[in-house]
């Protein structure tokens, strides 16, 4: 007995190490805005997904999201850099985007970024 129950969590630990999509937080991905440009950084261990709109005509949009293509995802430790005017929705008078991040396996998250 006593060896199956070591057995079992020997096991439990080395799926935890291996598993780790929930480790994925909305801290491990960075955002910056200087303008014109919005940055995006992911710190994360994991492929995350991006989409930014400006936040008014978020309100007006029905999103379907997809993580059909992974060539799209933002790679681990990768920065990139957005100029504003590549933003949906965005105008010279715009005062913020809103940003949702996903790793397509159950951790998400999303925000709104003063310009």
């Amino acid at each position: 007995m006593k060896l199956f129950v070591l057995s079992l969590i020997i096991l439990l630990s080395s799926c935890s190490v291996f598993d780790n999509e929930q480790d994925i937080t909305s801290s491990d991905i960075l955002t910056e805005a200087n303008d014109p440009i919005l940055s995006v950084q992911n710190m994360s261990n994991k492929d995350v997904y991006f989409f930014v709109i400006e936040t008014q005509t978020s309100y007006l949009v029905n999103f379907a999201f997809t993580c059909d293509n992974p060539e799209l995802a933002l790679k681990t430790k990768q920065r990139t850099e957005i100029s504003y005017s590549d933003i949906p929705g965005w105008h010279k008078n715009a005062e913020s985007v809103w940003f949702f991040w996903t790793n397509c396996k159950g951790a998400q998250g999303s925000k709104t970024i003063k310009l």
